[in-house]
């Protein structure tokens, strides 16, 4: 079955709004952000720009992971990496990497700071469309942190139209284009 663009763009919109859920507990904050977008490229295409590695084509200059497992460096299940980013020094490691299903899943730690899980997933929209869904959840690792937590998760609810940007315009620009 084709979808229309204006069907799969629809069908985005209708997930687009971010919503964010905030679960206190032992005065620690937890928050879920969610967005959706569509990419404008074959399933096949996209599900693998959401690998860590892979990432660096659309992700923009901030985004140097330095890979601590494998080497040489591939995106695979199991894959560990550091990230330094402002005054966070993260480590990460991929939970989840099924190209298949369309899902990618990351936990990282900030030590005394936070733990964040972000779950990737990825369906088919007709032949050269892929609907992606975000979903972050941040939790506080004490209190102090519950500041640090809330305003990352705002930058996380707006980070749909961002990603979507990022990603459509390097699909648009790569080579070989099928």
């Amino acid at each position: 079955m084709t979808t229309s663009h204006q069907t799969v763009d629809q069908a985005a919109a209708d997930r687009h709004e971010s919503t964010v859920v905030s679960e206190a507990a032992a005065g620690l904050e937890r928050i879920r952000s969610e967005f959706a977008f569509i990419a404008r490229g074959a399933y096949n295409i996209v599900v693998p720009l959401f690998g860590a590695h892979a990432e660096r084509v659309w992700a923009g200059d901030y985004w140097k992971p330095r890979f601590l497992y494998p080497d040489p460096v591939a995106d695979v299940p199991g894959m560990v990496f550091a990230t330094h980013q402002s005054d966070l020094h993260a480590t990460w490691v991929n939970t989840a990497f099924d190209l298949e299903a369309g899902h990618i899943q990351y936990v990282y730690f900030v030590p005394e700071t936070l733990v964040t899980m972000i779950d990737i997933q990825v369906s088919r929209q007709g032949a050269y469309h892929a609907a992606v869904y975000v979903t972050y959840t941040r939790t506080a690792l004490r209190p102090e942190a519950n500041d640090k937590v809330r305003e990352m998760a705002e930058i996380d609810r707006n980070a749909g139209e961002e990603w979507q940007g990022a990603i459509n315009g390097w699909l648009s620009r790569r080579p070989n284009r099928d």
